[in-house]
Protein backbone atom coordinates (compact mmCIF):
# COMPACT_ATOMS: atom_id res chain seq x y z
CA UNK A 1 0.00 0.00 0.00
CA UNK A 2 3.09 2.33 0.79
CA UNK A 3 4.35 1.11 -2.69
CA UNK A 4 1.31 2.28 -4.34
CA UNK A 5 0.90 5.28 -2.81
CA UNK A 6 4.67 6.49 -3.78
CA UNK A 7 3.57 5.75 -7.23
CA UNK A 8 0.60 7.68 -7.59
CA UNK A 9 2.64 11.12 -6.08
CA UNK A 10 5.49 10.59 -8.41
CA UNK A 11 3.26 10.10 -11.35
CA UNK A 12 1.51 13.39 -9.72
CA UNK A 13 4.73 15.20 -9.69
CA UNK A 14 6.32 14.47 -12.92
CA UNK A 15 2.93 14.85 -14.66
CA UNK A 16 2.93 18.55 -13.21
CA UNK A 17 6.45 19.42 -13.84
CA UNK A 18 5.73 18.80 -17.69
CA UNK A 19 2.36 20.89 -17.67
CA UNK A 20 4.67 23.76 -16.24
CA UNK A 21 7.04 23.27 -19.52
CA UNK A 22 4.67 23.03 -21.75
CA UNK A 23 2.54 25.65 -20.44
CA UNK A 24 4.26 28.88 -22.19
CA UNK A 25 4.96 32.20 -20.21
CA UNK A 26 3.34 35.23 -20.67
CA UNK A 27 6.46 36.94 -22.15
CA UNK A 28 6.28 34.03 -24.93
CA UNK A 29 2.82 34.40 -25.33
CA UNK A 30 3.19 37.88 -26.37
CA UNK A 31 6.04 37.02 -28.83
CA UNK A 32 3.77 35.03 -30.66
CA UNK A 33 0.98 37.49 -31.12
CA UNK A 34 3.58 39.76 -32.58
CA UNK A 35 4.41 37.30 -35.05
CA UNK A 36 1.05 35.89 -36.32
CA UNK A 37 -0.10 39.80 -36.15
CA UNK A 38 2.79 40.94 -38.60
CA UNK A 39 2.07 37.71 -40.98
CA UNK A 40 -1.39 38.86 -40.73
CA UNK A 41 -0.90 42.49 -41.69
CA UNK A 42 1.77 41.80 -44.65
CA UNK A 43 -0.76 39.21 -46.03
CA UNK A 44 -3.58 41.93 -45.92
CA UNK A 45 -0.52 44.24 -47.97
CA UNK A 46 0.34 42.58 -50.53
CA UNK A 47 -3.63 41.03 -51.14
CA UNK A 48 -5.77 44.05 -53.26
CA UNK A 49 -9.14 44.88 -51.68
CA UNK A 50 -11.79 42.92 -53.50
CA UNK A 51 -13.07 44.99 -56.57
CA UNK A 52 -9.76 46.95 -57.25
CA UNK A 53 -8.28 46.42 -60.59
CA UNK A 54 -4.72 47.28 -60.12
CA UNK A 55 -3.92 46.90 -64.18
CA UNK A 56 -6.14 50.20 -64.67
CA UNK A 57 -4.09 52.14 -61.31
CA UNK A 58 -2.04 53.88 -63.91
CA UNK A 59 -2.03 57.23 -65.27
CA UNK A 60 -4.23 57.59 -67.90
CA UNK A 61 -2.54 60.97 -69.57
CA UNK A 62 -0.55 59.95 -72.81
CA UNK A 63 1.83 61.81 -74.64
CA UNK A 64 2.43 61.23 -78.08
CA UNK A 65 4.87 62.43 -80.65
CA UNK A 66 4.41 62.32 -84.42
CA UNK A 67 7.25 62.96 -87.09
CA UNK A 68 4.84 63.09 -90.10
CA UNK A 69 5.47 63.23 -93.98
CA UNK A 70 3.08 65.70 -95.45
CA UNK A 71 1.54 65.78 -98.89
CA UNK A 72 -1.11 67.22 -100.91
CA UNK A 73 -3.87 65.17 -102.83
CA UNK A 74 -6.25 65.99 -105.70
CA UNK A 75 -4.13 68.87 -106.97
CA UNK A 76 -3.09 70.33 -110.12
CA UNK A 77 -0.63 68.43 -112.52
CA UNK A 78 1.60 71.39 -112.73
CA UNK A 79 1.94 71.56 -109.21
CA UNK A 80 4.92 69.19 -108.37
CA UNK A 81 5.40 68.71 -104.28
CA UNK A 82 8.65 67.20 -103.02
CA UNK A 83 9.03 63.59 -101.73
CA UNK A 84 9.83 64.59 -98.68
CA UNK A 85 7.89 67.57 -96.31
CA UNK A 86 8.31 66.84 -92.57
CA UNK A 87 5.84 68.15 -90.39
CA UNK A 88 5.51 67.35 -86.34
CA UNK A 89 2.14 66.69 -84.06
CA UNK A 90 1.94 66.68 -80.37
CA UNK A 91 -1.01 65.43 -78.35
CA UNK A 92 -2.04 64.84 -74.83
CA UNK A 93 -4.68 62.25 -74.39
CA UNK A 94 -6.63 61.15 -72.13
CA UNK A 95 -7.55 57.36 -71.69
CA UNK A 96 -11.14 55.82 -70.39
CA UNK A 97 -11.92 52.29 -70.47
CA UNK A 98 -15.16 51.31 -72.11
CA UNK A 99 -17.73 48.58 -71.35
CA UNK A 100 -15.71 47.31 -68.01
CA UNK A 101 -12.79 46.10 -70.63
CA UNK A 102 -9.12 47.12 -70.22
CA UNK A 103 -8.97 46.25 -73.88
CA UNK A 104 -11.30 48.84 -75.30
CA UNK A 105 -11.35 52.77 -74.33
CA UNK A 106 -12.21 56.17 -75.86
CA UNK A 107 -9.46 58.73 -75.62
CA UNK A 108 -10.11 62.43 -76.46
CA UNK A 109 -7.18 65.01 -76.84
CA UNK A 110 -5.67 68.25 -77.23
CA UNK A 111 -2.67 69.80 -78.94
CA UNK A 112 -0.80 71.33 -81.85
CA UNK A 113 -0.23 69.72 -85.68
CA UNK A 114 2.11 71.75 -88.14
CA UNK A 115 2.82 70.75 -91.48
CA UNK A 116 5.41 71.88 -94.07
CA UNK A 117 5.09 71.48 -97.93
CA UNK A 118 7.94 72.10 -100.31
CA UNK A 119 6.56 72.93 -104.02
CA UNK A 120 7.83 74.32 -107.06
CA UNK A 121 4.63 77.34 -107.73
CA UNK A 122 3.89 80.72 -106.33
CA UNK A 123 0.01 81.58 -104.60
CA UNK A 124 -1.41 83.58 -107.04
CA UNK A 125 -4.95 85.47 -106.37
CA UNK A 126 -7.00 86.32 -108.84
CA UNK A 127 -10.61 88.27 -108.36
CA UNK A 128 -10.45 86.63 -104.74
CA UNK A 129 -9.60 83.21 -106.30
CA UNK A 130 -6.16 81.59 -105.34
CA UNK A 131 -4.13 79.68 -107.91
CA UNK A 132 -0.74 78.02 -108.07
CA UNK A 133 1.77 79.15 -110.57
CA UNK A 134 4.63 77.07 -111.32
CA UNK A 135 7.86 78.98 -111.39
CA UNK A 136 9.48 78.25 -114.40
CA UNK A 137 6.05 79.25 -115.81
CA UNK A 138 6.99 82.90 -114.44
CA UNK A 139 10.01 83.29 -115.75
CA UNK A 140 12.81 80.44 -116.71
CA UNK A 141 15.79 82.32 -115.93
CA UNK A 142 14.82 82.40 -112.07
CA UNK A 143 16.83 80.44 -109.76
CA UNK A 144 15.54 79.34 -106.27
CA UNK A 145 16.47 76.99 -103.16
CA UNK A 146 13.29 77.25 -101.09
CA UNK A 147 9.40 77.74 -101.75
CA UNK A 148 7.46 75.87 -99.19
CA UNK A 149 3.68 76.21 -97.51
CA UNK A 150 3.47 76.26 -93.75
CA UNK A 151 0.80 75.19 -91.56
CA UNK A 152 -0.18 75.35 -87.64
CA UNK A 153 -3.20 74.04 -86.25
CA UNK A 154 -4.93 73.33 -82.59
CA UNK A 155 -6.36 70.49 -83.03
CA UNK A 156 -8.79 67.70 -80.81
CA UNK A 157 -8.06 64.46 -81.40
CA UNK A 158 -10.40 61.56 -80.81
CA UNK A 159 -9.19 57.58 -80.78
CA UNK A 160 -11.19 54.45 -80.41
CA UNK A 161 -8.57 51.85 -78.86
CA UNK A 162 -8.31 48.75 -78.85
CA UNK A 163 -5.32 46.64 -76.92
CA UNK A 164 -4.45 42.67 -77.00
CA UNK A 165 -2.39 42.57 -74.00
CA UNK A 166 -3.38 45.84 -71.47
CA UNK A 167 -1.90 44.56 -68.82
CA UNK A 168 1.81 44.61 -70.45
CA UNK A 169 2.14 47.92 -72.55
CA UNK A 170 5.62 47.13 -73.60
CA UNK A 171 4.54 44.25 -74.89
CA UNK A 172 0.67 44.90 -76.13
CA UNK A 173 -0.37 45.11 -80.05
CA UNK A 174 -2.58 48.33 -80.46
CA UNK A 175 -4.82 49.89 -82.81
CA UNK A 176 -6.42 53.23 -82.68
CA UNK A 177 -8.91 54.68 -85.48
CA UNK A 178 -10.21 57.77 -84.57
CA UNK A 179 -10.38 61.37 -86.34
CA UNK A 180 -9.32 64.88 -86.12
CA UNK A 181 -10.51 68.70 -85.99
CA UNK A 182 -8.52 71.55 -85.96
CA UNK A 183 -7.92 75.51 -86.14
CA UNK A 184 -5.85 77.40 -88.01
CA UNK A 185 -3.00 79.11 -85.77
CA UNK A 186 -0.96 80.76 -88.78
CA UNK A 187 -0.19 79.89 -92.35
CA UNK A 188 2.93 81.40 -94.02
CA UNK A 189 5.14 81.29 -97.11
CA UNK A 190 8.72 80.75 -97.14
CA UNK A 191 10.74 81.62 -100.42
CA UNK A 192 14.24 81.74 -100.86
CA UNK A 193 15.93 82.35 -104.70
CA UNK A 194 15.75 85.15 -107.39
CA UNK A 195 12.95 87.47 -108.19
CA UNK A 196 12.00 89.27 -110.56
CA UNK A 197 13.99 92.77 -111.22
CA UNK A 198 15.68 91.57 -108.35
CA UNK A 199 19.67 91.65 -109.09
CA UNK A 200 20.31 89.51 -105.67
CA UNK A 201 18.68 86.48 -104.11
CA UNK A 202 15.94 87.42 -101.68
CA UNK A 203 14.26 85.80 -98.54
CA UNK A 204 10.69 86.14 -98.54
CA UNK A 205 8.01 85.41 -95.87
CA UNK A 206 4.14 86.35 -96.36
CA UNK A 207 1.61 85.39 -93.82
CA UNK A 208 -0.83 86.92 -95.20
CA UNK A 209 -2.83 84.02 -97.52
CA UNK A 210 -6.40 85.04 -98.32
CA UNK A 211 -8.55 82.08 -98.99
CA UNK A 212 -6.67 79.42 -96.46
CA UNK A 213 -9.32 77.52 -95.14
CA UNK A 214 -9.07 77.81 -91.29
CA UNK A 215 -10.82 74.91 -90.08
CA UNK A 216 -9.72 70.75 -91.35
CA UNK A 217 -10.91 67.39 -90.08
CA UNK A 218 -10.78 64.43 -90.94
CA UNK A 219 -10.12 60.47 -90.06
CA UNK A 220 -7.03 59.53 -88.82
CA UNK A 221 -5.69 55.42 -87.61
CA UNK A 222 -2.95 54.23 -85.61
CA UNK A 223 -1.38 50.87 -85.43
CA UNK A 224 1.83 49.91 -83.58
CA UNK A 225 3.42 47.75 -80.88
CA UNK A 226 4.77 48.75 -77.54
CA UNK A 227 5.21 52.93 -77.69
CA UNK A 228 6.40 52.65 -81.31
CA UNK A 229 3.15 52.89 -84.13
CA UNK A 230 2.79 54.03 -87.69
CA UNK A 231 -0.07 56.70 -88.13
CA UNK A 232 -1.71 58.03 -90.93
CA UNK A 233 -4.47 61.54 -91.56
CA UNK A 234 -6.28 62.09 -94.54
CA UNK A 235 -8.02 65.49 -94.59
CA UNK A 236 -11.97 65.67 -95.78
CA UNK A 237 -11.67 69.46 -95.80
CA UNK A 238 -9.70 71.46 -98.39
CA UNK A 239 -6.58 72.98 -98.19
CA UNK A 240 -8.41 76.26 -99.46
CA UNK A 241 -11.83 77.47 -98.77
CA UNK A 242 -15.27 76.19 -101.50
CA UNK A 243 -14.37 78.04 -104.65
CA UNK A 244 -11.55 80.24 -103.46
CA UNK A 245 -9.03 77.45 -104.73
CA UNK A 246 -7.91 74.40 -105.84
CA UNK A 247 -9.63 71.45 -104.17
CA UNK A 248 -6.15 70.16 -102.40
CA UNK A 249 -6.67 67.82 -99.67
CA UNK A 250 -3.76 67.42 -97.28
CA UNK A 251 -2.16 63.70 -96.07
CA UNK A 252 -0.24 62.92 -93.43
CA UNK A 253 1.52 59.61 -92.63
CA UNK A 254 4.78 58.54 -89.91
CA UNK A 255 5.61 57.42 -86.99
CA UNK A 256 4.01 57.87 -83.79
CA UNK A 257 6.19 57.63 -80.43
CA UNK A 258 3.30 57.35 -77.32
CA UNK A 259 2.82 55.40 -74.13
CA UNK A 260 -0.63 54.70 -74.87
Amino acid sequence: MKQLFSLLLFCCITHFALAQEDTPSDSEEQAKEVIVKRKTETTRADTPPKGVDFSQMQTRDRLIFEIAHDNWTNKPDSLKVRWWNRGVNIYLMYDMPLLNSKNVSFAPGLGISTTNVYHNSRIMNNDSVSFFRPIENISDTLSWRKNKLSTTFIDVPLELRFRTNPNRYNKSFKIAIGARVGYMLSSKIKYKGELENEPDEVFLKNKRLPNINNFKYGPSIRIGYSNFNIFAYYSISTLFERNAGPGIRPLSIGFSFNSF
